[in-house]
């Protein structure tokens, strides 16, 4: 059996690739961010830089109605991708009960797609809401953090209450 390699050159391509990666993919926080290269005999063209701080996740929430709770922390995770037409940056975050208990066994999760911001909220195994807010919740200008104070659910379900923001880094 043949394995498929990428034909790299220089220890440094591969240096190069792998902060390619860690940075498109990384959630974490700079406190277990890798080190920056500094030059060496071994590796002369690596110019020594500092490695900046980089932000945190900031959740504060407030759940209300026949469901109470407050989810405030650094806890879940935030994701954001590129809108198809344009470029731009959209909004995603998610939680679960591991990220801030009371929040339900399959967890809270926002996306914004080219119909708007949604949101999931999977309480327990018999009650969950799942739609777009029809107002009530405002994404920054660089689609980085929102603010919301909308209801959650329809005329069917219980009332509940969403209130609080989110930053994402």
């Amino acid at each position: 059996m043949s394995r498929n390699r990428l034909p790299v050159r220089s220890p440094l391509a591969v240096v190069a690739i792998a902060g390619l990666v860690l940075s498109a993919c990384s959630t974490t926080p700079a406190s277990s961010a890798p080190a920056a290269a500094s030059p060496s005999a071994a590796n002369p063209s690596v110019a020594a830089t500092a490695v900046p701080s980089a932000a945190t996740l900031s959740v504060d929430l407030v759940f209300s109605g026949t469901k109470s709770l407050i989810a405030k922390g650094t806890a879940g995770q935030c994701g954001s991708g590129r809108n198809v037409t344009d470029g731009s940056r959209i909004f995603g975050f998610g939680a679960t009960e591991a990220d801030y208990p009371g929040l339900g066994p399959n967890g809270f999760y926002l996306s914004e797609d080219t119909h708007g911001l949604s949101y999931k909220w999977f309480i327990d195994s018999g009650l969950a809401y799942a739609a777009y807010f029809p107002g009530g919740a405002t994404l920054s200008s660089d689609h980085k953090s929102i603010t919301i104070d909308a209801d959650l659910g329809g005329p069917a379900q219980p009332a509940e209450h969403l209130k609080g923001t989110i930053s994402c880094p």
